[in-house]
């Protein structure tokens, strides 16, 4: 089920794309789509709500403006369940992770889905004009990095980092700066030919490792 907020900004309602497409208004239904909609099964309960009173429900034009499909979300959270079928579905490839990592299962698995996230979006907004990108950057200098030196390697901070810099063929760890700035690149006019993209952003730690 593919939702949808409308109208003008701050002041959306909120919706579903139909199965053939149309765009239905469920502001109706009573509830938008906030944290407590999710926590309290409003989802499964906007899709009964469909199938019983959704005949009825007013459509919206494909003119008027879509929002964030979210009302003020505070976290994200994407389970690949059968997505093989949503895969061969969306004509997509199988998601897949930039490299595997030893002992890191839940975590390469995150990233694979981050890459699939983007490919889905890229895709499903290119007709809005929205484009989406991924930056995967390998290990980055920033203050938590510095704090899980000092917690556990106490005394042996410098070693430990530019053994973890190391990793890198680079030599060295990115900097925050560094990610920053292509964000900034690929949100500005400059980057509007790209889109559905995945940049490594790692020193050379996905292709040039020995």
């Amino acid at each position: 089920m593919k939702l949808i907020r409308f109208g003008a900004f701050a002041d959306e309602k909120p919706g579903r794309i139909l199965p053939d497409g149309t765009r239905a208004d469920a502001s109706v239904f009573g509830a938008d789509y906030d944290q407590a909609f999710f926590a309290n099964g409003g989802f499964v309960q906007l899709g009964q709500w469909f199938q019983t009173d959704g005949a009825s429900a007013p459509r919206v034009s494909s003119s008027v403006r879509l929002g964030s499909p979210i009302c003020r979300p505070s976290k994200i959270i994407c389970i690949g369940l059968n997505f093989r079928d949503h895969a061969a579905e969306s004509r997509m490839e199988l998601p897949k992770g930039s490299s595997g990592l030893r002992d890191r299962f839940a975590y390469s698995a995150s990233k694979g889905a981050v890459l699939a996230m983007a490919h889905s979006v890229a895709r499903d907004y290119l007709s809005y004009n929205i484009r989406c990108n991924c930056i995967s950057p390998a290990r980055v200098h920033t203050p938590f990095v510095g704090g899980f030196l000092k917690k556990t390697y106490p005394g042996r901070e410098r070693q430990m980092y530019d053994k973890l810099s190391g990793a890198q063929p680079i030599g060295s760890m990115g900097e925050p700066e560094e990610v920053a700035s292509f964000a900034f690149f690929l949100c500005s006019d400059q980057a509007g030919f790209i889109t559905g993209v995945d940049y490594l952003l790692d020193g050379g730690f996905t292709n040039l490792r020995d």
